[in-house]
């Protein structure tokens, strides 16, 4: 019998008031709209799915009260004998819904040992998936390690679709490398790919042509941003850390600048949006 409050993350003795609030929490936290185009975009639907189940039980008290003696009824969700622990297709599914599960947690926690060892094992017994390294690449660009995090990068998209975000991601690390051309063509190659319609990725092309001096790119693609998005984080971050007054701060500085507002917008990428 599958277990309702651990997928829940709520005790046995847990009110009707906290399930519903945990509930909530986890719903948002997988909900689709923050995994478009994303490599977890599945196991995220299959992880809301297992929620809703949950909470449909649980949610309910009659329904609680017959799942917690045993009861089956007309369901087969909790039937009581069966021993099942998830009800996705296939063990390298469900292998990865705990996977990506824990990873989070690790990444949350900045347990970089233990993320980049549970990784690891992933790709001994899944070499050609790209989940794992889509985390490895997450806790290296979080300790500074900007070159193991590019090649991450890259090996999950030679195991899957070339992706926008991931594009983004490695044009994150050039800029904290300060190698803006390179970071200049990734952001440009992951714009095109979106058609221009993600707002982290028009900030972070207007921050690098702002850090290699380029006033007028910068000034269309804040502008550019300003109309799509007129109160994105990077615009505001843009005003109060490289003005005084109305006198620019000398470029030299943009560079400590840059990389404080590229941090708080490589959150909102790895975070699965804005």
């Amino acid at each position: 019998m599958k277990d309702y409050y651990k997928i829940l993350n709520v005790s046995k003795n847990a009110s009707q008031e906290e399930i519903k609030t945990s509930y909530r929490k986890l719903a948002k936290k997988y909900h689709p709209d923050l995994y478009i185009n994303n490599p977890l975009a599945d196991l995220a639907a299959e992880k809301l799915k297992e929620i809703n189940e949950a909470y449909d039980v649980l949610g309910d008290s009659q329904k609680r009260d017959s799942y917690d003696r045993g009861y089956t009824g007309n369901s087969d969700n909790y039937q009581s004998g069966r021993n099942y622990s998830n009800t996705y297709e296939n063990p390298e599914q469900s292998f990865f819904a705990n996977f990506a599960n824990e990873c989070e947690e690790l990444l949350e926690m900045e347990s970089w040992y233990e993320l980049h060892r549970k990784c690891n094992e992933a790709k001994l017994k899944y070499p050609n998936s790209e989940l794992p390294y889509f985390f490895e690449m997450q806790a290296f660009f979080k300790e500074g390690n900007y070159d193991y995090a590019i090649e991450s990068a890259r090996e999950s998209m030679i195991r899957s679709e070339k992706h926008y975000k991931v594009l983004s991601f490695i044009s994150s690390c050039y800029i904290e490398k300060r190698q803006y051309d390179e970071a200049l063509a990734y952001s440009l190659e992951a714009n095109q790919m979106c058609n221009g319609m993600d707002t982290d990725v028009l900030a972070r092309i207007a921050l690098i042509y702002d850090l290699k001096g380029d006033s007028l790119n910068f000034n269309s693609y804040m502008n550019k941003l300003k109309r799509v998005a007129p109160n994105h984080e990077f615009i505001q971050a843009r005003q109060q850390v490289y003005k005084v007054g109305n006198e620019y701060v000398n470029k030299n500085d943009a560079h400590i600048a840059g990389g404080c507002l590229i941090c708080s917008i490589l959150e909102c990428l790895l975070g699965g949006g804005c």
